[in-house]
């Protein structure tokens, strides 16, 4: 595999406890032979599932459409296309594995099949532990196919030992979010006093997007046109 076979990527680091959207949600894996759908408007919970012959339709924004109005799902306004993790590699955890690189570039060819503008990588654990996460951030080929990365932080001292941690490879983060960005004190602080952009997804969400969007269509302009 080639750094070309993989689309660029915005990894983020997320805090032990995050909060579950109650809005539904578009699921959607897109295979060589049908576009698989289904709404999530619980935690868990999905309805209205069909399977849409590929060969139907030129491309997935048609089968899209299509499903939409057949469900009458138009107040969908969040989603996800084709979603894998490590079990779809049979680990059902990371603990005590020595490199998790291979099979990360395992998952990723799998969701490049549907040619995706941009694969969003969510790493679960922390960058210190026994769950491998860092054998990623080692590896040059991910790296180098890592639009941007966004760290979540829940205090000073975490926010603090990820940007030293992850300089000390050679990598700068992009975007500290988190709780430690809850209040506006909080991210003034981080700005000011570490030298990198903040920002809340809660309380101003337009605000972190832009700032990773910027990464995102410097690394790959087709994706913001």
């Amino acid at each position: 595999m080639n750094s070309r076979s993989i689309p660029p990527a915005v990894i983020t680091e997320p805090q032990a406890t995050m909060s579950v959207s109650t809005e539904a949600k578009l699921l959607a894996d897109i295979g060589g032979s049908y576009a698989r759908f289904a709404i999530e408007r619980a935690n868990g919970v999905l309805s209205d599932a069909k399977a849409l012959p590929c060969a139907d339709y030129p491309d997935f924004l048609s089968a899209l459409r299509v499903y939409i109005d057949l469900v009458g799902a138009h107040d969908i306004r969040h989603g996800a296309i084709a979603i894998a993790s490590f079990l779809d590699c049979g680990l059902p955890s990371t603990v005590d594995a020595t490199n998790l690189a291979s099979v990360a570039k395992t998952i990723i060819s799998r969701l490049n099949e549907s040619s995706p503008d941009l694969i969003v990588i969510e790493l679960g654990d922390g960058l210190l532990g026994g769950y491998a996460v860092d054998s990623i951030f080692e590896d040059e080929e991910l790296r180098r196919a890592t639009a941007g990365l966004v760290f979540c932080a829940s205090d000073y001292v975490g926010a603090w030992g990820g940007i030293e941690l992850l300089r000390r490879r050679g990598i700068e983060i992009d975007v500290i979010a988190g709780s430690v960005t809850d209040s506006q004190m909080g991210q003034d602080f981080i700005e000011k006093e570490f030298g990198v952009p903040a920002a809340n997804a809660r309380r101003n969400g337009a605000q972190l997007f832009r700032l990773i969007s910027s990464k995102v269509e410097a690394a790959c302009p087709q994706v913001g046109a």
